[in-house]
């Protein structure tokens, strides 16, 4: 789901007062959207916004995202325990433009990523991008065996 509300670049908010500027959008275009919206008032809770439509919680972390002056632009993610207590990103675009993402990514540093040693062919837990084998005994052999020293 995604919608715009149009917000006047006089009154854009400072980046001190950018994420209450963000929450107060998004309950704006959950109310208009049919939600009942309820806000955290701690400055330190996993859960900024409550949000219930047609029978169902949505527990909302509202994120602000600015567009990139090269043009790109990077969501910011939910840490992976966020996400596993089912808490929904909500987006709040530099251009107003609001959206719910109901199927979260982790963030990178959250994630397992498998791969499969190069040496023996078991799959493990990947640490770094570049692992290419499961331990270093693995990668050791698997040298020992390209060079023929077996």
């Amino acid at each position: 789901m995604h919608g715009a509300i149009a917000v006047s670049e006089q009154i854009g908010p400072q980046t001190k007062h950018r994420g209450g500027h963000s929450e107060l959008m998004a309950c704006a275009w959950l109310l208009s959207n049919g939600y009942e919206v309820f806000r955290n008032v701690s400055q330190h809770g996993e859960i900024d916004i409550i949000a219930l439509r047609g029978g169902k919680v949505f527990y909302l972390d509202c994120k602000y995202v600015a567009v990139a002056t090269y043009g790109k632009t990077k969501r910011p993610l939910l840490p992976k325990d966020r996400i596993l207590m089912g808490i929904l990103p909500i987006y709040v675009w530099e251009d107003g433009t609001v959206e719910i993402d109901f199927n979260p990514s982790p963030s990178l540093k959250d994630r397992e990523l498998q791969g499969e040693c190069a040496g023996c062919g078991v799959v493990f837990i990947v640490k770094h991008y570049k692992q290419k084998f499961c331990s270093g005994n693995c990668r050791n052999h698997f040298n020992m065996r390209q060079r023929g020293e077996n």
